[in-house]
């Protein structure tokens, strides 16, 4: 092969050439344009008419030179031409072979040893002709050699025949904008200056991790009419029709963004302005944000004013640019989104030739958004995506959200009044707990029949009293025996002159008593608090101040400051008390009992919670999990902790039997599965790190009791459900969760044998209702990650705070149905998968969960920073590779960096804080690393303590 010409490659053909190895996240694919049409060529036309072509253009005799990094361009044609003929198949066989040919076609790496490109025509039989045209025609551009323009231009002189282009010098001059002047560099460094994030799309997996991906088109219409009615408007505020269209896209593409934030890259191509047809071509990066606050008309105004900008600066190439982006992010794949507008290419008008479809791919997309006009002017909009990052239903969701936002568009009399996309229309309620075709806020009283209360009181006093109530240290109370310690407590406050809406604080360790009581302030309408013994007094001294206690029950001498006390046993061994009982348990949503819960604000929380809530769990959890009376259920939970309330109802309202361990049993996951063994244990409920220490400690044969295993609270590894699934296999397997403020648990997901990568989070129970919101309390697609909220029955009253209820992180917002319903927002973040259920991703920053424990690390550090020693302190959750489960660590600088004991530290803040909050690790540095805005950067300094603390670590027993 005799070359006529050669030249170095340009910087983005050397990166498409580099995008080939297979062994570069996104890559392992050539840059490739491939093209579908019904024409009326046989052979011998379709090899005149690129002959001609070839000969007239040289990129059509180009080939790469690898080792040399050189284009070379050959005296004599080449003819990458196939023919198959399938005119004499059936049609069955034939429509297999072209989705063969399709797929082979479409995503072929052209050799570099020929001219980068090739045609297959394939020969129809007579039955499957379409308007007189017998052929199908494949077309394959390689971007090595071409840019878009260049294929337009080729295609439109290969149908119609005719010259569309002058043909300027053979030799291409190299385009200006690979020569990187000074002025250009200066400006993109300033411009990238404060980027520090890529773009975040709901990808199904790192993109670093992805290797030769698999593109797939979706795509659709836009009528000429309605564009150029968008068009006109948006020149009234001197918008190019690019402009319009490029901005209402992103608006749209920007909702599936995480902080709608979009950092695309735009090709562009001098291929035009030099009259040359090659691969002229370099990209631009722009930045869009779909602020809500901001009018329609400015961010479009100000995308026009960024890209003009930009485009006046390209002698920095977009490589140049590329790196300076992987050095600001470490990230290898930083520009995955493309923007590639096609409209100055002109219409796509071909004679005798209809256009089918296509799709391009590029290394280093995952997401190519295509603009184009087709043969009738309308306007295409095709995203070329790659299938391992993007799920199918996000794509077409996106689509459908820009036809409708165009179409709503196109309909208005001035661009002023352009809303935001609206996607509530487009979120399916599947997360709901409520009958189908129910709206989000039909909830009622009526649709929770059981009364737990009145059946826990029926056990208690009935004839079939005599059935085990409570195993606890070797003895098995029955239901008359608890019964009468009820009474004798409901009526001892009666003669104390507590009643109804009254305030009991709880302060005994986990027992019988403790029960009792918990029962007699139910069923007598008083409001109950169960107190952590294991906070110190002063935390223990603010929680009964704030709920404003009107009495506590203690076991051992104790002196609450103006809070009136009585010792249980002074209750419970007091022959003049009546052990006959009379009350009337209500069903409402007055405030039932109190739950004190980690709070941001450096003080615990108080949330109020009712029994209509409660009656809601109980119901649909005992009737979901199939529970009788010959149940036994364990109480491993704290009884200050929310899940602790169903173990607790959940057994008592079918008459089951709860096993109760000893202060002694409580911590030690040995007598636990004796335990399980002894007395036939057949439901587990707990946190995960529970249901860890229980398989660690357990053997196979205790736990085969074990019917059912609920776990919520924090993150439910697939280890442990792979590990349950061994040693219990007869067994249910749940997850369950939601936070204290939405009732014990209010979303569980039942776990199959395919939820072995990822435990869902699951859907709302029944009467609830769950959804992920943006930050401008819009309702997230599916895969996009948002705050989870939720509304429903299960929802508390409220938090209180100095005996007033308040609605802090309560809110109102409007649902998928324009309904208005009040929601909790949780410091949760999810997304919905397209099955309707929940992903759980993360807590927001500020918010931990250790052994299923929810702390604001708010409190923490704000006791921490009060010692004397101590400048600066943060709270984090770092996950122990030994264990892979998180905890608590306290990073801190001190005053003058003098050294501190974390003994000292450890004192400090238990006599501030409960065990819960103690952190494990300790970890001090000179300095807390900052962000750009000079912020301490949380993210950087769990990476820095994870490597420090697991490799040097302090640990929390010296």
């Amino acid at each position: 092969m005799r070359i006529v010409d050669s030249q170095p490659l340009n910087p983005l053909q050397r990166a498409y050439l580099l995008g080939r190895n297979t062994q570069i996240p996104l890559g392992g694919v050539a840059m490739h344009d491939f093209r579908e049409f019904y024409c009326h060529f046989n052979a011998c036309e379709l090899e005149t008419a690129v002959s001609q072509l070839a000969e007239k253009y040289s990129v059509m005799r180009t080939l790469i030179n690898e080792h040399d990094l050189k284009q070379e361009i050959l005296a004599d044609v080449i003819l990458n031409i196939e023919i198959v003929d399938l005119r004499e198949c059936e049609q069955q066989s034939v429509q297999h072979e072209l989705n063969h040919l399709r797929e082979k076609y479409s995503h072929s790496v052209l050799p570099l040893e020929r001219p980068l490109w090739c045609m297959r025509l394939v020969l129809l039989p007579k039955n499957m002709n379409h308007d007189d045209k017998h052929a199908l025609l494949f077309t394959s551009f390689d971007g090595l050699i071409v840019d878009g323009y260049a294929v337009a231009i080729l295609l439109s002189e290969l149908f119609n025949g005719k010259a569309t282009h002058q043909v300027m010098s053979q030799r291409q001059t190299p385009p200006s904008y690979f020569t990187n002047n000074s002025i250009d560099k200066a400006y993109w460094q300033d411009k990238l200056a404060n980027v520090d994030s890529i773009t975040t799309l709901p990808w199904k997996r790192d993109l670093e991790t992805i290797f030769s991906p698999h593109y797939v088109r979706q795509g659709i219409i836009i009528p000429k009419r309605l564009w150029q009615a968008i068009a006109a408007m948006g020149a009234k505020h001197q918008l190019l029709p690019n402009s319009v269209l490029s901005a209402a896209l992103l608006e749209v593409v920007a909702l599936w963004a995480n902080e709608h934030y979009l950092l695309f890259s735009m090709p562009i191509s001098n291929s035009i302005l030099h009259q040359q047809l090659g691969n002229h071509s370099s990209f631009i990066a722009v930045e869009y944000r779909a602020n809500t606050e901001v009018s329609f008309i400015e961010k479009a105004q100000t995308l026009q004013k960024n890209v003009l900008n930009a485009m006046a600066h390209t002698t920095f190439s977009g490589i140049e640019l590329g790196k300076l982006l992987v050095k600001k992010t470490a990230k290898m794949i930083t520009l995955p989104v493309a923007v590639t507008n096609g409209l100055s290419w002109g219409a796509s008008e071909y004679e005798h030739v209809d256009y089918i479809s296509g799709v391009t791919q590029t290394p280093q997309l995952a997401l190519d958004i295509r603009i184009s006009q087709t043969a009738k002017n309308d306007i295409a909009i095709d995203f070329d995506y790659a299938e391992q990052a993007l799920p199918a239903l996000v794509i077409s969701e996106m689509l459908s959200t820009v036809e409708q936002y165009l179409l709503a568009m196109s309909s208005l009399s001035d661009l002023q009044s352009v809303a935001p996309p609206d996607l509530c229309t487009q979120v399916t309620a599947k997360a709901s707990g409520l009958p189908e075709g129910e709206p989000g806020s039909e909830y009622v009283a009526e649709a929770i029949v059981d009364n737990y209360l009145e059946q826990i009181k029926e056990h208690l006093y009935g004839n079939s009293n005599n059935n085990t109530a409570l195993i606890y240290a070797e003895q098995k109370i029955s239901y008359a025996t608890l019964g009468k310690q009820v009474a004798k407590i409901i009526n001892q406050l009666s003669a104390l002159n507590i009643n109804k809406g009254d305030v009991v604080a709880i302060c005994l360790p986990k027992s019988p008593e403790h029960i009792a009581v918990t029962l007699a302030c139910s069923l007598s309408n008083i409001i109950w608090l169960p107190i952590d013994m294991g906070s110190p007094i002063q935390r223990i001294q603010f929680m009964l101040a704030n709920c404003q206690a009107d009495l506590a029950i203690i076991d051992k001498a104790l002196d609450y400051d103006g809070i009136n006390t009585i010792n249980i046993d002074q209750i419970l061994d007091n022959p003049e008390v009546s052990e006959t009982l009379e009350c009337q348990p209500l069903f409402d949503a007055e405030p039932g009992y109190y739950l004190y819960t980690s709070g941001s604000t450096g003080t615990p929380k108080c949330v109020v919670m009712n029994h209509l809530a409660t009656a809601n769990v109980v119901a649909v959890t005992n009737q979901t999990w199939q529970l009788t009376k010959a149940d036994v259920l364990f109480a491993v939970t704290p009884f200050h902790h929310d899940m602790s309330i169903y173990e607790l109802f959940g057994a008592m309202s079918l008459g089951a039997s709860l096993v109760v361990p000893t202060p002694e049993q409580t911590k030690s996951a040995m007598d636990w599965s004796s335990l399980i063994a002894q007395h036939q244990v057949s439901v587990w409920s707990s946190v995960p790190a529970i249901v860890d220490m229980l398989l660690a400690c357990a053997q196979p044969q205790q736990l085969l009791s074990l019917k059912l295993v609920s776990q919520g609270g924090d993150y439910v590894k697939p280890s442990i459900i792979e590990k349950l699934r061994q040693y219990v296999p007869q067994a249910r397997l749940f997850s369950i969760g939601g936070p204290t403020e939405t009732t014990i648990w209010s979303i569980w997901h039942e776990i199959s044998p395919f939820d072995k990568d990822i435990i869902p989070y699951g859907m709302a129970l029944k009467n609830n209702r769950y959804y992920i919101l943006n930050e401008s309390d819009q309702h997230c697609p599916n895969f996009v990650i948002g705050t989870i909220c939720m509304s429903g029955v299960n929802l508390a009253n409220g938090y209180l705070k100095a005996g007033e209820i308040n609605q802090h992180d309560f809110a109102m917002i409007t649902n998928p149905e324009g309904e208005t319903v009040r929601v909790f927002k949780t410091s949760d973040r999810g997304y919905f998968r397209d099955d309707g259920k929940i992903i759980f991703s993360g807590r927001k920053e500020g918010y931990l969960k250790i052994r299923g424990v929810r702390i604001a690390s708010a409190e923490i550090e704000l006791s921490l920073s009060k010692h004397p020693s101590v400048r600066d302190a943060i709270a984090l959750a770092c996950v122990n590779p030994q264990y892979a489960s998180s905890e608590l660590v306290a990073v801190y600088v001190t005053e003058n960096n003098q050294p501190v004991s974390t003994n000292s530290l450890r004192q400090f803040l238990q006599s501030k804080l409960p065990n819960s909050h103690i952190p494990s690790r300790w970890l001090q540095l000179e300095r807390m690393p900052l962000t750009g805005n000079r912020k301490i950067d949380r993210k950087q300094l769990k990476v820095l303590a994870e490597q420090r603390i697991y490799q040097n670590y302090t640990d929390s027993n010296c």
